[in-house]
C-alpha cells in the first residue's frame, strides 16, 4: 500500500503541480498518453514484481542486481535495435552497457551464500580460551 502511495504522490500529485504551476502547462496528446500509460503501467508491474520477489523468498542480492544492472541493459539494447541505431551509438557508451551487466554478472555469482551460523559450542570455546588467557 505504501509502494502505491508513494507511487501516486511522485507520479500524479508532483507532476501536477508542476504542470499547475507553469506558464505554459503542454500539450496533451491521446497517442502520448497512451504511451505514457502503457509506461506508467510496465514500471508499477516491474516494482510488484520486486515486491513479489521478496515475498516468496528472494535475496537482494540476487533481486537488486537483475533489476538495477540487468534490465536497464536490456531495456538499452532492445532499444537501440528497435530503434535501428546501432551505427549512432558510441563505443564507450556500449563499453559502459557491458560493464554495468558484468557489474551485474559478478554480484549475483559472488553474493553472500549466507553461511553457517558458528554454534554455541565453538563460540562458547572460544570465549573460555579468551578468558583463560586474561588470568
Amino acid at each position: 500500500m505504501c509502494v502505491g502511495i508513494a507511487y501516486f504522490i511522485i507520479a500524479v500529485v508532483v507532476p501536477l503541480v508542476i504542470l499547475y504551476t507553469r506558464d505554459q502547462p503542454g500539450v496533451w496528446s491521446g497517442s502520448g498518453a497512451m504511451w505514457s500509460l502503457g509506461g506508467g503501467a510496465a514500471g508499477a508491474i516491474g516494482a510488484l514484481g520486486i515486491i513479489l520477489a521478496f515475498n516468496f523468498g528472494g535475496k537482494p542480492g540476487y533481486v537488486m542486481p537483475l533489476v538495477f544492472g540487468c534490465a536497464p541493459v536490456v531495456n538499452a539494447f532492445l532499444a537501440i535495435y528497435l530503434a535501428g541505431t546501432w551505427k549512432d551509438v558510441s563505443p564507450m557508451f556500449l563499453a559502459g552497457l557491458v560493464i554495468v551487466a558484468l557489474g551485474a554478472a559478478m554480484v549475483l555469482f559472488f553474493a553472500p551464500r549466507g553461511g553457517h551460523a558458528p554454534s554455541h559450542a565453538a563460540s562458547d570455546h572460544a570465549a573460555a580460551s579468551e578468558s583463560s588467557e586474561g588470568q
